[in-house]
């Protein structure tokens, strides 16, 4: 299998959307998530759902209080943090970034 870097596009990945519907086992092996994470901010979201819909992991929900709460599937794409008015959703390094290939 070659190398490819993904951008996250979510309507045509087959690896990501084995992954989000765990068709295939765990694909992990072959999809490398980045060392970012996401995280909301609770003071500052809203509740208004728009991370959730972009989301290309379906990672995001919303809890009892109607916020956004981030699960573990999380790829550190960052499209959640562009959607989001309140600015409540950000990435945060939580590990070493491996190799990046030539």
């Amino acid at each position: 299998m070659g190398t490819v870097i993904c951008n996250c596009c979510g309507c045509c990945c087959v690896a990501l959307s084995f992954e989000r519907n765990n068709t295939a086992g765990s694909l992990w092996g072959q999809v490398n998530p980045n060392g970012y994470r996401s995280f909301v901010e609770m003071d500052a979201c809203r509740g208004c759902g728009l991370c959730i819909d972009e989301c290309p992991m379906k990672n995001i929900m919303l809890n009892a209080e109607n916020q956004a709460e981030t699960g573990g599937a999380c790829i550190g794409c960052g499209i959640c943090t562009h959607v989001c008015p309140e600015d409540a959703l950000h990435l945060r390094l939580i590990r070493e970034v491996g190799h990046i290939p030539d």
